[in-house]
C-alpha cells in the first residue's frame, strides 16, 4: 500500500478541534493513512474517537 499522506491527529496542534474533525478534513483532502494518538484521553474517550473515525473510513476504498 502506498502512503502518500500519513496523518497523526493531535487536538492541541489542531487548535482544540477534535480528532474526528481533523480526520474528516484530512480524508477529504487525500490522506492515505490516519493515526489516532492522545495520551490525555481516557480509554473510553479514545474508543469513542476511534469509533467515529472508523465510521468515516469504512466507505473508502484502498488500492
Amino acid at each position: 500500500m502506498r502512503l502518500d499522506l500519513y496523518v497523526i491527529t493531535d487536538e492541541r496542534v489542531a487548535g482544540g478541534r477534535s480528532h474526528a474533525h481533523t480526520a474528516q478534513k484530512c480524508l477529504r483532502h487525500g490522506a492515505s493513512a490516519l493515526q489516532l494518538r492522545d495520551v490525555n484521553l481516557s480509554k473510553e474517550e479514545m474508543l469513542e474517537a476511534a469509533t467515529e473515525i472508523a465510521g468515516m473510513t469504512e466507505a473508502r476504498t484502498y488500492c
